[in-house]
């Protein structure tokens, strides 16, 4: 027997503004279910109007169900829209959390381990995600990292390739770019950007976008968009390493699936989990708490157009006490030798 019921709810005002493709999504009143909610709206245009089409996205976040993945309450339509109904989560998305600063490091890899999760349920469930975006990483209500928008995933295809959608210019695998079709790995490589701009802030990824497009595509399908060889200079090498395989142009020279990525980060261990804070003039400072001891502290600062870069140890309430000053500091260096120098500095400490 077929039911056909009514939902209603208020849109109160539109939330992530300029994060969709061919969305909105708002703040909602929802006296259904008692509360607040996310409402996505999306064009029927946009599917030619075809039914079948309307509620494949809404059909993907209900087939890919686990902790990472946000969830969905249910879908509707309108005369001109699709409308999914989903939690409203206060806390925002990764883009809000690195658009000024890295992420601690402690941070990257949890939110690295989370997404990787909840991307292994996705290939289960046999869809490629193809948005795997700082603006797609919600935290939930208890800051647990979970993936969003499942407009641009795609059902796999018994051989385990499909047909790519239209994505943004910055998020193409190399190997979309040469033959337009995508598979698991696809997303593997959209992770390896997902760290690369939680590794290092999200100015210092969009630093390196040429304003010329054919020139962009040049520089992904050489692996040289986003540069490899450029880190934040306090980034491990060992996640350095699990980064550039993630990126590889030759899907086969990636990690194989999300499992085998999470594996090999669960076995990174850091030496001190530093947290940054940017300065006035574009500088930084790095804090690394340690038990039992005294914090650490690097500070790059500028200062006449040149640059300075310090360490201290610290103990809270107390006065900083200058480190090594003859091996760690310098003065009136260009920014390139700064950023070289800290790599040093940070490879000799603690």
């Amino acid at each position: 027997m077929q039911v056909v019921a009514s939902i209603t709810y208020e849109t109160l005002r539109e939330i992530g503004v300029g994060e969709g493709m061919n969305s909105k999504v708002f703040l909602a009143d929802e006296p259904q279910l008692g509360g607040r909610i996310a409402v996505k709206e999306i064009d029927k245009a946009r599917f030619g109007n075809i039914p079948t089409e309307y509620f494949k996205e809404a059909q993907a976040m209900f087939r890919a169900t686990h902790d990472n993945v946000v969830p969905i309450h249910y879908a509707c339509e309108t005369t001109k829209n699709i409308s999914l109904a989903m939690p409203y989560y206060g806390n925002g998305s990764l883009a809000k959390r690195i658009t000024d600063r890295p992420l601690q490091l402690s941070e990257v890899l949890r939110v690295a381990q989370s997404v990787l999760a909840g991307l292994a349920q996705i290939h289960l469930a046999q869809f490629v995600h193809f948005d795997l975006k700082p603006s797609n990483v919600l935290f939930s209500d208890r800051d647990i990292p979970m993936i969003a928008d499942f407009g641009q995933s795609r059902s796999l295809s018994p051989t385990g390739v499909v047909s790519a959608p239209q994505l943004y210019w910055t998020a193409f695998p190399p190997e979309i770019l040469q033959t337009g079709v995508g598979t698991i790995l696809s997303d593997i490589y959209q992770v390896g950007l997902l760290l690369y701009r939680s590794l290092n802030g999200d100015e210092f990824f969009t630093s390196q976008i040429p304003a010329d497009n054919s020139l962009l595509m040049s520089r992904i399908a050489k692996a040289r968009f986003p540069d490899r060889r450029r880190f934040m200079p306090h980034v491990p090498d060992r996640l350095r390493t699990i980064v550039r395989k993630a990126l590889r142009a030759n899907p086969g020279e990636r990690f194989q699936s999300a499992t085998d990525m999470a594996d090999v980060l669960g076995r990174v261990s850091l030496a001190l989990d530093w947290r940054i804070d940017p300065l006035p003039g574009g500088g930084f400072r790095w804090t690394a708490r340690r038990p039992g001891h005294a914090d650490l502290a690097v500070e790059l600062s500028t200062r006449a157009g040149m640059w300075d870069v310090r360490t201290f140890t610290e103990k809270t309430g107390q006065s900083r006490r200058a480190k090594d000053k003859k091996e760690n500091w310098r003065t009136a260096l260009s920014l390139d030798d700064a950023h070289a120098h800290l790599r040093a500095v940070f490879q000799r400490l603690p």
